[in-house]
Order: C-alpha cells, then sequence, then structure tokens
C-alpha cells in the first residue's frame, strides 16, 4: 500500500455511550466527547488531547462492519471538557449519514477503540470524497413545535427518508424553549418525523415535558415519544 501524506491527521472516534447514542449532542454541541473514566479513558484522552485544528474528525461505528456517521474539521486544537459529555473538541461537521466502508486491511481492532488514529489512506481519501459532497447548511432555527410539525409534514410529504434529504438540506433544526435550546438532529429519519406529527396532531403542546437533556413530545406510554435534544 502506498501512503499518501496530508496536511492534516485523520482521527476516527465512536459516538457510543454504552447503548446511549451521542451523536445528536455531538452535534448540537459542535464537539465530539469522550467520556472520562479514570480507569479506562487515559490512552482515549491522550490520543483525544493529540487532535489538532484542521484534523479530520470522522464520527465511526466499528461494531457490525465499519461505518462513517459524521464527518467533520477540528477547529480549536484545546481540550474542553463538558460536565455531562466529558472532555473534546471542537468541531464544525460538514457531513452526516451512515456510510459503509470495506478497508482491506489488518487495523479492524484498533479502529473499535474510542479514539483511534486512521493511517489507511483509502479510508481517508473515501471520507474527503464524503465531506466534498455536502450540501449541509448551518443550523435552522424554528419558532416552535407547530412549526417543526410543518416542516416535518412538508419532508414526509415529498417522500423524504430523512430531514437532511428535503429542500433545506438540514444539518440540525433548533428552538428555543425559555432559557433552554433544543435541537433535532438532520439525519432524523421518516419514522420518526411521523412519531412526531402523530403525536403533535394528538396531544400538541399539553404532551410537552422538559427533563434533563430532553424535550420530550409524548403519547399515552410515558416511555414514548418523539426527543429533542438540549444544545448545551
Amino acid at each position: 500500500m502506498k501512503l499518501e501524506k496530508f496536511d492534516f491527521k485523520t482521527y476516527e472516534l465512536g459516538y457510543s455511550y454504552g447503548n446511549s447514542d451521542m451523536l445528536p449532542q455531538f452535534i448540537a454541541n459542535s464537539a465530539v466527547y469522550v467520556m472520562y473514566d479514570e480507569h479506562e479513558s487515559i490512552g482515549d484522552i491522550a490520543r483525544l488531547s493529540e487532535i489538532e485544528e484542521g484534523d479530520l474528525i470522522l464520527i465511526k461505528s466499528a461494531r457490525h462492519g465499519f461505518k462513517i456517521r459524521a464527518i467533520g474539521r477540528c477547529t480549536d486544537s484545546n481540550l474542553i471538557k463538558h460536565p455531562e459529555l466529558g472532555y473534546g473538541k471542537r468541531v464544525k461537521y460538514y457531513w452526516l449519514g451512515d456510510k459503509s466502508i470495506t478497508v482491506k486491511d489488518k487495523d479492524t481492532l484498533r479502529r473499535n477503540n474510542a479514539v483511534n488514529r486512521e493511517y489507511n489512506p483509502e479510508v481517508t481519501k473515501i471520507a474527503l470524497e464524503l465531506e466534498k459532497s455536502s450540501t449541509l447548511k448551518e443550523p435552522h432555527e424554528v419558532k416552535g413545535l407547530k412549526e417543526l410539525f410543518e416542516l416535518f409534514t412538508k419532508c414526509i410529504l415529498e417522500g423524504k427518508k430523512t430531514l437532511n434529504e428535503c429542500d433545506g438540506k438540514y444539518k440540525s433544526v433548533f428552538l428555543h424553549r425559555g432559557k433552554n435550546v433544543y435541537y433535532v438532529n438532520g439525519d432524523t429519519k421518516a419514522k420518526a418525523m411521523s412519531e412526531f406529527i402523530n403525536l403533535y396532531m394528538q396531544h400538541k403542546e399539553n404532551a410537552v415535558e422538559e427533563s434533563g437533556s430532553y424535550l420530550r413530545l409524548r403519547g399515552k406510554k410515558k416511555a414514548n415519544g418523539f426527543y429533542c435534544y438540549k444544545k448545551y
């Protein structure tokens, strides 16, 4: 394999904390994080510290094949700390999706790490092509749940599979409620949008609960419902 040189480094980071998908929170905060555990995460934090401004960031899944879920660039070399999400780096995201990649090397186990520096130039080149193809815009503000309902309805009627496939090419959508800001990931699928539409038509404002990191529009079963994530 010919080792090509780039003027930046490529890093892959996971997005799961246990069984929780933290990608929406990463995107909402324009950052990537590693949950700190003093007994398990020292190496991950050390590798995270090595990421510099301009480095290519791939948010990945490696449990059932290697997939890229988001691509961005580090915008600040300084390490940041979030009280709930752990240590991180600032990232501007350019691409969201679910791209499976077949990699012909022996680094599969290393890619399972929470933070991994990618040395295979083929992975970097694929990521660069995806980055160039992105037409995602900056986060879009809606004035309330009614406007979010109208936006989702438009996407469903147009037969779109995700929010970022709609005409606006939304990176994410956010709304204010009092002092808090909540957002919906642009990768939100049609099934979730339909669930929100149905719940809104049935319950509207009366079904909204604010709890911790979430704004929840729920149905009769308390465990069910559509969630908006708080932007910290």
